[in-house]
């Protein structure tokens, strides 16, 4: 059998306090529940069954629990108090007492979608705690989720289940079936990821909004590593409590990009995609150069350039430049108008590896703005703050779409330079404003 760790954290047992009164809660195999009443308060006591009373692995999970009730000290975590020898009870863990309900019974009184992303926030929060310090809850549900009457708050009981990296006792499988990870149901350890799991079970049992379901999804991952840790579940949902509020001034500013492109595309000499191949003139004479449409739903189609030796058409077409030539020339000098720089096809670059190039720059254009886009949100119940706030919002907003109307329009121009069909082209377009958007959304919490 096991034994208790004379090094565990353990206040001294006490049985000279005399008991004002206490009252039977609840029963299980081998624990018992009761609410004493000392000196005027009530507090929560966990016994050992009687018919546990004498073995050994009773009294050592007992022990864990308090060792590990003791390392935290958290508003949303049950405060645990003393191990201590009770009259009528036997020895027993001495907890803060919460009045309240629990948050199975608090979602059936219909809370408002305010009060429910607010609890979820919290409980983020508290299982973010854990895991700092290193405790993992294994057995997160809704009836182990306490709603302070007080201020509608969480906190989180029961580390019966719980367990922590320096233990080497208990280490079976826990949780409930509803709310438990696989790797539980299966029998295997589980630790901090399976109370990631359980958390985006909870999250998803408060009937949070579609914005979150990308969030809850990673969560439900099967395998434990591929699942977030819970310090970034607190970052993930604070990108999508952000702003969601106003959505209508961040998509008039998203649309005003694709408008912009749009229109500078439309405003361009006739690209068609019929045209099989175009004329690019070298240093000396025209040379025909094949390329290849580009087919958007083909993310891996290449386009043929022309070879290290081929070079642009200066800015005066040579006399002998051919008519397709001379078109060529006017629309490149016009794009070169446009993005304010001279247009250079490197040898062996393709219509793919623009793209690219494209998407990691506005990668690296969130990734600069992520603290800025962190930055812009409202204060609680301080109105005060609103018409600041939406002038910080327009500038943010402002500042990423230039810049990723730069990037759209230098993609642009060099798909085109290459000679890739319109409708390619236009594929490309999209993919990057699909990306676009979706961080927009995930970073300022609109509805996709």
């Amino acid at each position: 059998m096991d034994s208790v760790d004379e090094n565990s954290v353990m206040e001294p047992l006490d049985s000279s306090v005399a008991v004002e009164g206490m009252r039977l809660l609840e029963e299980r195999e081998m624990n018992v529940f009761r609410q004493l009443t000392r000196h005027g308060r009530k507090f929560f006591l966990k016994g050992i069954n009687s018919r546990f009373a004498d073995v050994s692995m009773a009294r050592s999970l007992l022990h864990k629990e308090y060792d590990l009730g003791m390392r935290m000290d958290h508003s949303g975590i049950v405060r645990f108090l003393s191990l201590e020898m009770v009259p009528g009870a036997g020895e027993c863990i001495l907890m803060e007492w919460i009045d309240g309900i629990k948050l199975s019974e608090w979602m059936r009184g219909e809370p408002t979608v305010k009060k429910r992303m607010k609890m979820a926030g919290e409980i983020i929060d508290i299982v973010s705690y854990m895991a700092r310090k290193g405790v993992a809850h294994r057995d997160l549900k809704p009836d182990n989720i306490m709603v302070r009457s007080v201020d509608e708050s969480p906190c989180l009981i029961d580390f019966g289940h719980g367990d922590s990296e320096d233990f080497i006792t208990h280490k079976l499988a826990a949780g409930t079936a509803t709310f438990g990870a696989p790797e539980q149901h299966e029998h295997r350890q589980s630790g901090l990821a399976a109370d990631v799991y359980a958390l985006g079970r909870i999250l998803e049992f408060l009937r949070l909004s579609r914005t979150y379901r990308p969030l809850i999804k990673s969560c439900l991952r099967d395998n434990p590593s591929l699942r977030p840790k819970a310090g970034d579940v607190r970052a993930r949902f604070n990108r999508c409590v952000r702003l969601r509020r106003y959505p209508v001034v961040i998509l008039i500013v998203a649309l005003s990009a694709a408008i912009a492109a749009w229109a500078l595309w439309r405003n361009l000499p006739d690209n068609s995609a019929a045209e099989q191949s175009r004329e690019v003139p070298t240093s000396g004479a025209d040379a025909k150069v094949y390329v290849t449409p580009v087919d958007a739903t083909d993310a891996d189609a290449a386009v043929e350039l022309p070879q290290a030796k081929a070079k642009l058409p200066e800015t005066t077409p040579e006399p002998k430049m051919s008519e397709e030539g001379q078109k060529k020339q006017r629309a490149i000098s016009e794009w070169e108008a446009v993005t304010g720089q001279k247009i250079v096809i490197p040898p062996g670059y393709t219509a793919e590896k623009a793209y690219d190039k494209a998407l990691k720059e506005v990668k690296q254009l969130f990734k600069a703005y992520d603290e800025r886009l962190g930055e812009l949100r409202i204060e609680k119940n301080n109105p005060q703050s609103r018409e600041e706030f939406y002038k910080k919002l327009q500038t943010v907003t402002g500042e990423i779409g230039e810049a990723y109307g730069k990037i759209q329009v230098n993609l642009s121009a060099e798909l085109y330079t290459m000679g890739v069909a319109q409708e390619a082209t236009t594929g490309y377009l999209k993919r990057l404003y699909d990306y676009y958007i979706t961080e927009l959304e995930q970073g300022l919490d609109l509805e996709p």
